[in-house]
């Protein structure tokens, strides 16, 4: 049952964007078709504000679930009661899918891909990835992972999470082998919707070596539904409640960072003695919009700001910058261009007398679909962990 209400705060206002219409696509970036087309789908779905509920059909959240603020997007200097919010205008359009559907416009996986690691993936991995493995604008595709990374490499990143991907801690060790045996053997079988011509029963294994071999054995109840009792199981419903016995999944989150129009993402500085805001920037420039500034990144790049007690903020964006900015204005001061992607929260310490910014510039955009697009491609800059030296 739905909540008849949900709380509104009245102060502090909002430091980001709470609706999203046909009038707020973006007017850069997106090409005509892409325009006319999400243009119609935004009109047919339902859109009741921030917490419109997720049905059958498509429905619109904004922000949507990688926008607002998430992952260290929030910092404050205690000395003067100031906050400061990196705010991401993200909207997202979903519905819920039942057993067995497929994503529309891509493939299932053609066949039953049956064990527990198929059921497992779908209560874990299919938001993100989808159900046939491709991935969206924003999560790389699962297609071929298995011929990128070892046996053991795909359990430690579904184990201890890398970047945006989050750890599966609560999944057991006979959970996480059921995965990654399952993602193998979509990518040897051709299970992944069209992405190989698929074995029949009775046809010999594909030629080569047996690199690694492992358990795809889960305990009883793991693998399924609601009821299932074993260690990383979803906690049972208590007896009588009114459930529905289909498994119920995301399509996906959705998510469409080039979608709205600028600011795409922003800085926000509160004053919390009058919860008030100070001043709202674009945080950062986006390459793909020509001629402007201050636009933010359409991208899902997290950085974070370093309040300093000079007056300074320091924040690492999406652009493959380090921004400055007057803590009392949001004026910049200066910028540091860097030759890869910088995420992440940064670090300020001092050594010997001198006061040091540690940031991360490294490649990961070509892990995370586009979250190097922001950036001009031509930039140069030093690479790796990087630190700064302040003046004395």
């Amino acid at each position: 049952m739905l909540s008849p209400t949900q709380p509104i705060p009245s102060a502090p206002p909002p430091f980001g964007r709470q609706t999203f219409t046909i009038d707020d696509i973006n007017p850069y970036i997106l090409t005509d078709a892409e325009r006319a087309a999400f243009k119609e789908r935004v009109a047919k779905a339902r859109n009741d504000g921030p917490f419109t509920p997720i049905g059958f059909s498509e429905v619109i959240h904004m922000p949507g679930n990688h926008g607002g603020a998430n992952w260290g997007s929030t910092s404050a200097n205690p000395t003067d009661g100031s906050v400061y919010v990196i705010n991401y205008n993200v909207p997202a359009i979903m519905r819920l899918m039942r057993a067995g559907e497929a994503r529309p416009g891509r493939g299932g996986f053609g066949g039953p891909a049956a064990g527990p690691g198929a059921a497992l993936y779908t209560a874990n991995c299919q938001s993100c990835h989808a159900a046939d493995r491709t991935g969206q604008a924003s999560v790389p595709s699962l297609v071929g992972v298995s011929t990128r990374l070892t046996a053991e490499q795909m359990r430690s990143l579904i184990q201890d999470g890398k970047g945006q991907m989050p750890a599966f801690h609560q999944l057991s060790a006979e959970n996480v082998d059921a995965i990654v045996a399952f993602l193998s053997a979509a990518d040897a079988f051709g299970r992944g919707g069209g992405f190989g011509r698929g074995r029949g029963a009775n046809e010999p294994l594909p030629p080569g070596p047996v690199v690694q071999t492992g358990p795809a054995i889960a305990r009883p109840g793991e693998a399924g539904g609601q009821r299932g009792g074993g260690r990383g199981a979803p906690t049972p419903y208590p007896e009588g409640s009114d459930v529905t016995t289909d498994q119920l999944t995301m399509e996906g989150y959705g998510l469409y960072p080039t979608l709205i129009s600028p600011p795409y993402t922003t800085l926000t500085a509160y004053d919390l003695n009058t919860g008030t805001i100070k001043w709202q920037i674009g945080l950062g420039d986006d390459f793909r919009v020509k001629d402007a500034k201050g636009t933010g990144a359409a991208v899902l790049m997290k950085g974070s700001v370093i309040p300093t007690s000079t007056g300074l903020l320091f924040v690492n964006t999406a652009d493959r910058k380090i921004h400055v900015y007057d803590s009392n204005t949001g004026k910049q001061v200066t910028e540091f261009k860097l030759g890869a992607t910088t995420a992440g929260s940064p670090s300020m310490y001092e050594f010997d007398g001198r006061q040091y910014l540690l940031v991360t510039s490294s490649p990961v955009g070509a892990r995370i679909g586009n979250e190097g697009d922001a950036a001009d491609p031509a930039q140069t800059g030093p690479t790796g962990m990087i630190a700064f030296a302040l003046k004395k």
